[in-house]
């Protein structure tokens, strides 16, 4: 899905489904915390979406894992920032006159890192 932004270009958002979570958890989590994690997922009212970043964001590491899903239950928004789109953020804050062709790329970058993880 994309949605459109600034009108001058659009950003990526994943679509995610419940197989897509399990899937990811089974690649990057030991077998040992499948049932923890699986545990977490069930207790969060996020949707998939927002429990791929955490699992993204997380890198396979089960406490990490537990801290980043706590810390959306007050705000996902950082968590959504840092999984999907962190090259842009980081530029776009620090460069506040980046062209429209240089925010399209790092928009462009962005998708295909995650693409690359979520695949």
């Amino acid at each position: 899905m994309k949605i459109p932004f600034f009108k001058e270009h659009e950003q990526y958002i994943p679509t995610v489904t419940n197989k897509d979570i399990e899937r990811i958890i089974s690649r990057d989590y030991s077998e040992a915390n499948y049932n923890k994690i699986k545990e977490l997922i069930k207790n969060s009212y996020h949707e998939t979406r927002v429990l791929a970043a955490c699992l993204k964001n997380t890198a396979g590491v089960f406490e990490a894992f537990e801290n980043e899903i706590k810390n959306t239950e007050i705000d996902c928004r950082d968590t959504l920032v840092d999984a999907e789109y962190p090259t842009y953020f980081k530029e776009s804050y620090n460069n506040k006159k980046l062209s429209i062709k240089e925010k399209n790329q790092l928009i462009k970058e962005d998708k295909e890192k995650y693409l690359e993880w979520f695949n």
